[in-house]
């Protein structure tokens, strides 16, 4: 069967039908097409027949709409009113011959204008031959929803009690009259699917009507038998365009939780919302031990807190999932999640003790100390973190007996040092509280005492304090202690001359050893004015 026009409303439109001529209809131009005429349906015409029958489905015509149908064939062409029941039947001049072929039209005259119909065609058959199509009505397609744009179709024809042998094509015309598909490919079950041919696409508003069309090749005869069903007719929708989802390309935070322990009645949390998209709210979902889940909603800053129904368990794991939504949209991130490790954890009840430092002084290169081990859980490891004073830090291992040592900068007085030990055993850790040891001065030895330098009390007296020994008059080196915390203070009289106490440790030196050779100076001066005297 070849179908290349459609006699629905249009302008002048050529119609072939395989064994009839060519024929024309008109197009009122002020008639939209949003009825159409379902194709009618020939009887068989057998050979010596003085009698063409047939029948369309007029029920859904508008109101005051008249029907005729015209009939071409050898004889030419005839028209006759087609009965309220939509039949209609054409008596010929002369008896069917053999090999003859005949072509029949329906057309509605309607208020607004003309309509015209596809045309069916029928072969004259043999004398005897039975239509294997008698009696049976061919089901109108059922078509998936269009919408303007659509470049495809699809749908179903209820196939079932289909005579045997039979096929089915599909065909679709548009609202101007036009064949624009076919489906060849209905299968076993009555699913069809067509592209619309010429790149055309469905029209939003426009009448797009379906017809299956069932054929069967009849033992013996060369000429198959056609019968169309009803139109199924589909209006596309128009397409609204779609939302913009502002949460299209947000990643939505999984939460973070906060470490548990037995016997927590709270499971807290965060979210991360920097870069959330405005205007954007967040629930936190939490799955509890016992497959009961809990909606919370997070503050502004992410947080959330979760009241649990029973205290928490050692090893219980808890799970929570973020969901984002955003002006009518919503999006679910990953699932975050947190198990109470308290039970497993070898450190969980040691505490780990500070580090004993030896005292800094002026000048050190090294830090030194022990930690103390006692009590540690087997397999326990440690490291020794040591903050120098301008915040960077050194890590060591003690050696077996917990001693420790640091290489550093030449210490300088004031300068302080933290300190802190960090026991690890398997994947768990724990740090000591932290201890800090500032740099002292060095105390180097004795202060020193009065001296007489002279038997009638003349010459110089030196009053000598200082980190080393006080030597009196006499060249001896007394031996009391001077206080570790006191600072080395030197006062010379000599010859109504003073020399001011030192500033520093390098000054103190060398007035250290200044005041001695004055003493001695002194003491040599004594000894020669006796000599003198005497």
């Amino acid at each position: 069967m070849v179908l290349s026009g459609l006699l629905l409303v249009g302008p002048s439109l050529p119609v072939t039908t395989t064994h009839a001529a060519q024929s024309t209809v008109t197009r009122d131009a002020s008639t939209q097409a949003a009825y159409a005429i379902n194709p009618p349906n020939l009887e068989m015409i057998a050979e010596g027949d003085t009698v063409v029958a047939g029948s369309v489905d007029i029920s859904n015509a508008p109101a005051g709409t008249a029907f005729t149908a015209t009939l071409n064939g050898p004889e030419g062409q005839q028209t006759v009113n087609v009965d309220a029941d939509g039949t209609f039947r054409f008596q010929l001049t002369n008896p069917a011959g053999a090999n003859a072929a005949y072509s029949a039209t329906i057309t509605a005259t309607t208020p607004t204008g003309t309509l015209t119909s596809l045309p069916a065609t029928a072969a004259v058959r043999a004398a005897g031959t039975v239509d294997p199509l008698l009696g049976y009505t061919v089901p109108a397609p059922t078509i998936s929803s269009l919408q303007d744009g659509d470049t495809s179709f699809s749908g179903n024809v209820n196939i079932a009690g289909a005579p045997a042998g039979t096929s089915f094509i599909v065909f679709v015309v548009d609202s101007s009259g036009t064949p624009i598909a076919q489906a060849n490919n209905v299968d076993g079950s009555g699913n069809f699917s067509g592209t619309l041919t010429n790149g055309a696409s469905f029209k939003a508003g426009e009448t797009y009507h379906f017809t299956a069309v069932v054929q069967r090749q009849a033992d013996g005869d060369p000429n198959p038998f056609y019968k169309y069903s009803s139109y199924t007719s589909v209006v596309p929708q128009s397409v609204t365009p779609p939302e913009e989802n502002p949460l299209a390309d947000y990643t939505v935070p999984t939460p973070v939780f906060s470490p548990l322990k037995v016997g927590d009645t709270t499971l807290n949390g965060t979210i991360d919302l920097s870069q959330a998209p405005a205007n954007t709210t967040f629930t936190v979902t939490v799955t509890l031990p016992d497959g009961t889940t809990t909606t919370v909603t997070p503050d502004a800053t992410g947080h959330f807190t979760v009241a649990l129904n029973q205290p928490v368990q050692a090893g219980q794991t808890f799970t929570g999932i973020t969901t984002a939504t955003n002006d009518g949209f919503t999006k679910t991130g990953q699932q975050g999640s947190i198990t109470e490790t308290e039970a497993e954890n070898p450190l969980a009840n040691y505490t780990v003790a500070p580090p004993t430092v030896n005292d800094v002084f002026v000048s050190d290169t090294t830090v030194t100390g022990r930690i103390d081990t006692t009590g540690a859980p087997a397999n326990t490891t440690f490291v020794v973190t040591l903050t120098l004073p301008d915040g960077t830090k050194k890590t060591v291992v003690p050696d077996a007996n917990g001693n420790f040592s640091f290489p550093i900068d030449a210490a300088q007085l004031g300068q302080n040092y933290q300190l802190m030990v960090t026991a690890t055993n398997g994947a768990f850790t724990k740090d000591s509280s932290s201890v800090s040891v500032t740099v002292k001065a060095r105390d180097n030895g004795n202060g020193g005492n009065t001296g007489n330098n002279g038997n009638n009390n003349g010459g110089n007296t030196g009053n000598i304090n200082h980190n080393g020994n006080n030597t009196t008059g006499g060249g001896r080196v007394p031996t009391t202690n001077q206080p570790s915390a006191q600072k080395p203070h030197i006062t010379l009289t000599h010859e109504n001359q003073t020399v001011f106490p030192a500033t520093s440790d390098q000054q103190q030196s060398w007035l250290t050893a200044l005041g001695i050779a004055l003493m001695s100076l002194a003491g040599l001066l004594g000894i020669h004015r006796r000599k003198q005297s005497n």
